[in-house]
């Protein structure tokens, strides 16, 4: 399930630096996906998890002072701070206090908090990615530290994302480009944008796309080396034992870097029906939320639940997996009904750049008023799919671990009965687990008592 839910996900993720490509050099998509997938599976193919991690480091550089120069030079551009946050009030762009507990709400505090939380655990605690780069370090500690270290830079990506959006929408606020047919598709706004505003400036149109191939590529490489590695381990080994004693190590680092190839060229095969997929974050946090709640879900059922089997960890996540993926794949095919918070023009008859700003207020308080004393088209699919299949994809991972604690627990609970025997404490969850700095302790406490009393007076004295 990781090797199919990652190589999706990997699809997904080469298609958004191939639209920035398309969008600024007019190459076609097929053109930019191929430039874009074979420099990222040669590099990763010939370097490894060396090359990952030196590249992530400068990509990761590369992508967030990118979207820091668009972010500053485009507010410049549209009007300032205070306006950008005016225009996205007035509009209803910025909801902060939607407390509707209903999970068919897409996106409320709620589907955040639980929701968002689950993603990320996700993500970060039980996705092969992000552990082979924990595994790279000398000690848990230290990969402790990079995760710690990661949550600032993490929101700081964040809101320069929401930022440039909440630009996007101030300056295209009476002018929407996909109804005016400018662009095809909703993920093609922000290359829209970016040229629109800087596309006759030097350099800029460059930058934009090396931010966005940046973080892509980053991520690619990453996936790519993950999926051999898993590859190796859980199937070759699994069915051929002794293939480390048959092959020499060069042998075997020569098998995954074609392991790396062939999984590389298959993401870029399925990348080019990624853009039937819908919005691409959306479709990527949803993936990551229908495959990867219930492997956390596993993960968490051994962590916590003492009484746990194989049986019980086996029956719930196929439980879980069953019932993501039919509210996910579900909700692609029940869609409702189109809800927009602002009716859309289909020609551009004025811009913003016109009209001063308390007259852009004005208007839009005007048409957001005709707005919502309009009648709402009416949801008249069955009750399953106003329901169960109308779920925010935000929801999918809490469901699947979920999902996997309950019905794991039940079900290995018969087994328990009876059984007196004992579970190893270091394979549950502790709380020096959870910080650096009781794991580094441990650490030294444990090399203390292997060393001996010795040891231990050298270090009083």
């Amino acid at each position: 399930m990781f090797v199919f839910s990652t190589v999706l996900y990997l699809a997904i993720v080469l298609y958004a630096p191939a639209l920035a490509l398309n969008a600024v050099t007019g190459i076609s998509m097929s053109g930019a996906l191929l430039a874009v997938g074979v420099v990222c599976i040669f590099y990763t193919a010939i370097g490894g998890l060396k090359a990952v991690i030196y590249t992530d480091l400068l990509q990761t550089l590369i992508m967030i002072g990118g979207m820091v120069v668009i972010l500053v030079v485009a507010m410049i551009e549209v009007g300032g701070l205070g306006h950008v946050f005016e225009v996205a009030s007035i509009g209803k762009r910025i909801e902060l206090d939607d407390f509707r507990i209903s999970p068919t709400v897409r996106h409320s505090v709620w589907s955040l908090i639980f929701g968002g939380t689950f993603t990320g655990l996700a993500i970060y605690g039980s996705n092969q990615i992000q552990v082979q780069r924990y595994l790279a370090v000398s000690h848990k500690s230290e990969a402790q530290k990079a995760i710690y270290m990661n949550i600032p830079i993490i929101v700081v990506m964040m809101t320069i994302q929401a930022g440039i959006g909440l630009l996007a929408y101030t300056h295209y606020v009476f002018c929407d480009p996909l109804n005016s047919k400018k662009i095809l598709a909703p993920d093609q706004l922000l290359p829209y944008f970016v040229m629109d505003l800087f596309g006759s400036v030097p350099g800029f149109p460059g930058l934009f796309v090396s931010a966005v191939s940046s973080g892509a590529l980053s991520t690619v490489s990453s996936g790519v080396n993950a999926l051999a590695a898993v590859t190796l381990e859980d199937v070759f080994k699994e069915f051929y034992p002794s293939i480390e004693d048959r092959f020499t190590q060069t042998s075997i680092a020569h098998m995954l870097k074609v392991l790396a190839v062939i999984y590389g060229l298959f993401a870029l095969t399925l990348a080019w029906f990624v853009g039937q997929a819908g919005q691409i974050l959306q479709a990527a946090i949803g993936l990551f939320g229908m495959t990867g709640g219930p492997i956390l879900g596993v993960f968490l059922l051994g962590f916590f639940v003492k009484i746990a089997n194989h049986k019980g960890a086996t029956v719930g996540f196929i439980v879980a997996m069953i019932l993501t993926l039919t509210i996910g794949f579900g909700s692609q095919i029940n869609k409702p009904p189109a809800s927009q918070l602002l009716p859309r023009f289909s020609s551009c008859n004025f811009t913003n750049l016109t009209m001063n700003n308390d007259l852009i207020y004005d208007t839009l308080r005007h048409k957001m008023a005709e707005h919502v004393s309009a009648p709402a088209e009416e949801d008249t699919r069955p009750f399953l799919s106003r329901t169960i299949l109308s779920i925010s994809y935000l929801w999918y991972a809490f469901i699947g671990s979920v999902t996997v604690l309950i019905v794991g627990t039940l079900v290995s609970l018969p087994f328990a009965i009876g059984n007196k025997k004992e579970v190893d404490p270091l394979l549950m969850f502790q709380h020096r687990d959870m910080f650096w700095w009781d794991s580094e302790y441990s650490f030294k406490q444990k090399e203390m008592q292997n060393e001996g009393p010795e040891a231990t007076q050298k270090d009083s004295v």
